[in-house]
């Protein structure tokens, strides 16, 4: 009978062991990127004037628009002012006479940086043509075709391209703060008025949106009917990607990180552990706060506690979400955590890493941001 009880325990025992735990799902926070010019953002206030060429009057609407509706944890980055009254020279640089009027024209309205440039490609190409199809010419039934013939489809690809270069001129020295060179392409294929595919990339899937479809159909079942398309609405999709893109280099923004919690550690006492696995459990939850403080009491339990590599990552990843504006304190348990490893670890390096640059975009954003005052 003793026997059989501790046989019972046992079994019970490398049950409860073999149960596995509950994988951490992955959280995700908003954290702040810095601008590859950020002395622009530091100005605080930029004019917008006709650029040069082609579609230059849209772009700069469009290049205003995307400005004006830049925000870093909800508050504006530029005060944009806009005026319409000077063109450019379309060539690779921008004559003395044309940087003075266009200081001139930034201290007119008050403005620290002033956009101006040159649309070197606006286009878009129709081409016509014609694919076999497989349509039915009899029905049996509802669901049965009896006999089948081949037709040519009508079709139209439409291919666009778009290329622009700002330059962005400092009025207090006419010093040029910016200039390079956007390009974006775009395509679609419409057949028998159903939108057949869209490209790839960020600006396919927007394209996907906009025409209402989900693009890249293989068969002519799983095509959707385009809400809207045309070569203007193509044209006006790249405006925008372009406006867009120019955006994320010259303004500070918010963009999300996903993080995974490790959610197995050893060295720690029995009711630790449990308490370990309990965080994890809250966190899955979407309960971060509970997760961090169960943590915080894990690792204040026992000075060994402290020297403990997934403790030491996950409290490095609490940091990072519950504190996403203070990348530093998020590093310093990253830091800890690598310091003690004898093998590399990606999940540490790779949050090791990723903070590490945090840190170094806070400080530049800080520096850009303080310069206004």
């Amino acid at each position: 009978m003793k026997n059989r009880c501790k046989l019972a325990a046992a079994a019970g025992l490398l049950g409860a062991m073999a149960a596995p735990q509950a994988q951490a799902k992955s959280i995700t926070y908003k954290s702040q990127v810095s601008p590859k010019y950020p002395a622009i953002s530091s100005g605080g206030s930029v004019a917008i004037v006709n650029f040069n060429g082609k579609d230059g009057a849209d772009f700069a609407m469009a290049l205003a628009s995307a400005l004006q509706t830049a925000e870093l944890d909800g508050r504006p980055v530029f005060n944009v002012r806009t005026e319409d009254s000077i063109s450019y020279k379309s060539s690779a640089a921008i004559s003395k006479t044309e940087v003075s009027a266009t200081v001139a024209t930034g201290r007119r309205l008050g403005a620290a940086t002033v956009f101006t440039g040159t649309i070197t490609a606006a286009s878009t190409t129709v081409t016509n043509f014609t694919r076999p199809k497989e349509v039915c010419t009899k029905q049996s039934s509802p669901f049965k075709c009896e006999t089948k013939s081949t037709v040519n489809e009508p079709c139209t690809k439409v291919i666009g391209l778009y290329s622009v270069t700002p330059r962005a001129i400092q009025v207090s020295t006419g010093a040029m703060l910016f200039s390079e060179t956007v390009r974006t392409s775009g395509e679609y294929t419409v057949c028998s008025g159903e939108l057949q595919s869209t490209g790839g990339g960020a600006l396919g899937d927007a394209l996907k949106n906009l025409f209402g479809g989900s693009g890249a159909a293989a068969k002519a079942d799983d095509a959707v009917t385009v809400k809207v398309a045309s070569p203007d609405a193509l044209l006006e999709a790249m405006r925008l990607n372009a406006a867009s893109r120019i955006r994320t280099l010259v303004a500070p923004y918010n963009r999300e990180v996903k993080v995974d919690l490790k959610d197995r550690t050893s060295g720690l006492s029995k009711e630790d552990s449990v308490q370990f696995g309990n965080a994890v459990a809250f966190a899955n939850a979407g309960r971060m706060d509970r997760a961090c403080s169960i943590f915080q009491t894990i690792y204040m339990n026992d000075p060994a506690n402290q020297s403990n590599v997934p403790l030491l990552y996950d409290m490095g990843v609490c940091q990072e979400v519950m504190l996403p504006d203070e990348p530093s304190a998020a590093l310093q348990y990253y830091s800890r955590a690598d310091q003690l490893l004898s093998r590399p670890d990606k999940q540490v390096s790779d949050a090791f890493l990723r903070l590490q640059n945090q840190v170094q975009q806070s400080q530049t954003i800080t520096r850009s941001l303080g310069n206004r005052n």
